[in-house]
């Protein structure tokens, strides 16, 4: 499968989908790179794991295990600290426990991402956004999807479509 492939078509886990019985550290970076492995520069590497556990972006983990919870968190973690500082995304994640289910935030974040990047490669007219009338979270959050949805094309664009820009 080639790369335009891969993007064609990408599809996030959603959370109903997210391992529930707990996976180890090793466990956790081999299912969400695979996850993310069509999007090519975005992954994860045990240390950034530990890291964003100490540093109290994600839960730590119960028993080593990492939950659907936690796994979601950093899946959009990984996803956009291409785009955000891990402060700004820990704003985020305060925004969204006041406002939110993990579960709710998880899974409209996927919807509206795999939107916007289709939108870009070409698959559908009309990226699914929120209304106007939306709340400042979720003009926060389509903010934060656009920019990231950019960035994953301009990288694809670029990797594979390098050499046509040369020239």
């Amino acid at each position: 499968m080639d790369a335009k492939s891969s993007l064609r078509g990408f599809r996030l886990p959603r959370y109903e989908e997210l391992p529930n019985f707990g996976l180890y550290l090793e466990q956790t970076i081999t299912y969400i790179n695979q996850a993310l492995a069509p999007l090519e520069r975005v992954s994860i590497t045990p240390s950034m794991l530990s890291n964003y556990v100490k540093q109290g972006y994600i839960s730590r983990p119960i028993k080593k295990q990492y939950f659907a919870d936690q796994i979601a968190y950093l899946i959009f973690l990984t996803i956009n600290k291409q785009v955000l500082s891990l402060d700004h995304i820990r704003k985020l994640f305060d925004m969204q426990k006041r406002t939110y289910s993990a579960q709710a935030a998880y899974d409209s974040f996927c919807m509206r991402f795999e939107s916007m990047l289709g939108y870009l490669m070409g698959e559908n007219d009309n990226p699914e956004l929120y209304p106007e009338d939306a709340t400042f979270e979720q003009h926060v959050l389509q903010s934060v999807i656009v920019s990231t949805a950019h960035i994953v094309y301009l990288n694809w664009c670029l990797e594979h479509h390098g050499d046509e820009l040369e020239g």
